[in-house]
């Protein structure tokens, strides 16, 4: 079993949330969000390279404000509404 080596975690509001897992045609315009923003300046670069080192199948590209890091999310979750 692999163990955890970092964990980072942003709290979404409602409206992300609901931008994030809205269904197709829910309103007239707007395809929903694909992202999860995180401040910049609460979280220097040297800690992101550092969380996703040795991460399979993550792709860091550069954006007009800084890299980017492009992979994909497996939610932990929990049942309750």
């Amino acid at each position: 079993m692999k163990s955890v080596k970092y964990i980072i975690f942003r709290y979404l509001t409602n409206a992300e949330f609901f931008n994030i897992n809205k269904p197709s045609g829910t309103e007239e315009s707007g395809g929903g969000q694909a992202y999860i923003d995180f401040p910049v300046i609460s979280i220097p670069l040297s800690r992101w390279d550092m969380f996703f080192s040795n991460s399979p199948n993550v792709q860091k590209s550069t954006r007009s404000r800084g890299p980017s890091w492009g992979f994909t999310v497996q939610s932990i979750g929990c049942n309750e509404q």
